[in-house]
């Protein structure tokens, strides 16, 4: 009895014949020709590329854009309420208080919006 470890105790296998070969189906194609092409290949990985890129930045730019409408929602506050800031950097703090509060509670019907707990 053979041991069916060893390689050299297997039987010979012969070798595929021509017509097997050819009966063999191609390899699966990305390319809408059928033809397996390098350049397409590319550039389907580039249009994903830019894709994620755009989506991306879709994000970033959606989150901004709600930072900035909130901050022309602080702006009409300020004056529908009659609020002045002596320098930027207060009222930069007060937007970030009145951002807080909005966060917590979407509708703030009194002056009361860029107020502490503590003020």
């Amino acid at each position: 009895m053979k041991n069916p470890r060893y390689r050299h105790s297997q039987p010979p296998q012969k070798p595929p014949q021509r017509s097997d070969v050819l009966a063999a189906s191609p390899p699966p194609s990305l390319h809408p020709k059928g033809k397996n092409n390098w350049v397409h290949l590319i550039l389907l990985y580039l249009k994903e590329t830019v894709m994620g890129v755009a989506l991306s930045l879709w994000c970033i730019l959606d989150g901004w854009a709600n930072l900035i409408l909130l901050y022309f929602d602080f702006q009409i506050w300020c004056k529908e309420y009659g609020k002045t800031y002596p320098s930027l950097k207060e009222k930069l703090y007060r937007f970030s208080v009145f951002k807080e509060r909005f966060e917590r509670n979407a509708s703030m019907p009194n002056g009361f919006g860029d107020r502490t707990a503590d003020e």
